[in-house]
């Protein structure tokens, strides 16, 4: 057996791209073995906004290139460390020991003939070159033109961060839904959201979600004074996964557009609380306001919410609630989506469209396509 010659990456990768992919990517093609090494802060800001802590760049990765031979993944906690990022020679010493320490144990110190240290940037490979450690470590500079010197991928986790859908396609499939731009169009019953919401999609071919009560209740062939309790969890909970399958589709281009959401849920459970041939008690909306506040904590947030306020003739399709069809009854239910909205936080997300339909589309539209540029 020859001694190896080992690869070494690394990076905060919040979120990994392409840049960092050239690094991992060359070091696979010149060494026997890479380790991609995480590196990371507790309760970074930056990356608890993208909701992306240490903890889970380190999975991502883990999972990213699991079915990898050469590539090998591991953690650096730079908090639990007790260095900084002033990146201090002091702090390169206490770093590389970490790394070092790790690689130990996938492969013996004396089976190691040569070690590089593959890195995107000059400070990096200048710093590297100055370490005097009990095994030489070769920095390896990519993504510099050798003629001109110049960087040839021009690319930065912060540029990403900032626009993330003008950098799509240099976003690692992993880290997208983290990036997503998540549009929530939602309003009462009868002002064209789903039409708005198709069309949408047919535009930027971006991935949607229904209204999942409506389309259980038509499956199950249910009308609202059927509704209980426990279809209205199930609501919920079935409205988390559209959300959630939109997110993770493949399909995903940097934006989904949902056509109502809990809180819609929520609206309606809390009429009909009211009202007394209805069969859900108003203890019971308190416990679905619960679970709500509950579920879309942790999974699901809105970049924009453009609510459509009640102004349209209601459409009987047969599938409606007539009782709420008088504009006074509209505009209660409004009132209660807008509270909904208020008690979530979400006032400062919200956009109420109040032209016409082709207006509403082309605001909407101008949205998105800022969001590109």
């Amino acid at each position: 057996m020859h001694n190896k010659i080992i690869g070494i990456t690394f990076g905060g990768y919040c979120p990994m791209h392409q840049g960092h992919l050239e690094c991992i990517l060359k070091a696979k093609k010149e060494c026997d073995e890479v380790f991609v090494v995480v590196c990371g802060y507790d309760n970074e800001p930056r990356a608890l906004e993208l909701g992306l802590p240490y903890e889970k760049r380190l999975e991502l990765i883990k999972n990213y290139f699991g079915d990898d031979e050469i590539i090998k993944v591991i953690g650096i906690n730079d908090t639990e460390l007790g260095i900084d990022e002033s990146m201090s020679m002091g702090n390169w010493y206490i770093w590389m020991d970490a790394v070092m320490a790790q690689v130990y144990t996938y492969i013996a110190k004396p089976l190691i003939s040569e070690i590089y240290m593959y890195v995107g940037e000059k400070k990096y490979a200048e710093d590297i070159e100055k370490l005097s450690m009990d095994i030489d470590i070769y920095p390896i500079l990519v993504g510099y033109d050798e003629k001109t010197g110049k960087r040839i991928n021009n690319i930065s986790a912060t540029d990403v961060r900032n626009h993330p859908q003008k950098y799509w396609n240099k976003i690692t499939a992993p880290f997208r839904p983290y990036l997503t731009k998540r549009i929530l169009i939602t309003g009462t019953a009868s002002e064209g959201k789903t039409a708005l919401v198709q069309d949408l999609a047919k535009y930027f071919q971006c991935p949607i979600t229904t209204e999942y009560g409506r389309d259980y209740m038509e499956e199950q062939g249910l009308k609202d004074t059927d509704l209980t309790f426990e279809h209205f969890l199930s609501f919920i909970t079935g409205q988390n996964l559209y959300y959630k399958k939109a997110l993770y589709s493949p399909g995903n281009n940097g934006v989904i557009i949902s056509d109502t959401d809990n809180l819609v849920t929520l609206m309606y459970a809390k009429a009909y609380s009211e009202m007394p041939k209805m069969k859900i008690t108003k203890d019971e909306y308190l416990a679905l306001y619960y679970c709500v506040k509950h579920l879309d904590k942790d999974n699901i947030t809105w970049d924009k919410i453009f609510v459509l306020p009640p102004k349209n003739n209601f459409v009987d399709d047969g599938c409606r609630f007539m009782d709420q069809a008088s504009m006074e009854e509209r505009q209660k239910n409004f009132d209660k989506l807008m509270g909904l909205l208020k008690n979530f936080g979400l006032m400062d997300k919200i956009e109420v469209l109040f032209s016409d339909y082709s207006g509403n589309f082309n605001r909407v539209k101008n949205y998105i396509n800022d969001l590109y540029i």
